[in-house]
């Protein structure tokens, strides 16, 4: 029985050091998190989520690269810095360019804000090829209908 009662009390004080361990080893990780603690790993890994982008009329809008590029940074809980390397890395051709032509971007106070007014900026009005049709077909009806004004101004003068 004395037996017994020794082994009830190591298993207790292994709990207590088992414990004390996690919490130290918790401590030691940065405070980057465990199960359970409420705090969010940044993960850095789901970068490879975010495909290249280069502005190019057949590639997506830039809005979806840049909500895309939000999306996985939220999930992997990266910060504003990580955002704005992220996204620098993942750019190409012009798109690259034309973050490269900005140097002040690469300062500390520059925020992903930046980035992303920039970009929208340059390849927001980048248009598909519907559209590119679209907008031909009306600026097409717009001249045969001043034209028929003029015509019609003309003649009635």
């Amino acid at each position: 029985m004395a037996d017994l009662e020794k082994l009830k009390a190591e298993v207790a004080k292994l709990k207590v050091e088992n414990e004390a361990l996690r919490k130290a080893s918790a401590l030691s990780s940065g405070g980057q998190g465990s199960s359970g603690d409420g705090k969010v790993k940044r993960d850095m890994g789901l970068q490879g989520l975010i495909r290249p982008w280069g502005g190019r009329e057949e590639e997506e809008s830039v809005d979806n690269f840049l909500r895309n590029l939000e999306l996985v940074a939220e999930c992997g809980g990266w910060t504003e810095q990580d955002k704005k390397l992220i996204c620098r890395l993942k750019l190409t051709g012009a798109a690259a360019n034309c973050i490269a032509g900005f140097p002040e971007l690469l300062e500390p106070s520059s925020s992903f804000g930046d980035y992303k007014r920039l970009l929208k900026e340059r390849f927001d009005t980048v248009l598909s090829p519907a559209q590119k049709l679209l907008q031909l077909n009306s600026s097409r009806t717009t001249t045969r209908v001043k034209a028929q004004k003029n015509l019609q101004t003309a003649v009635g003068d």
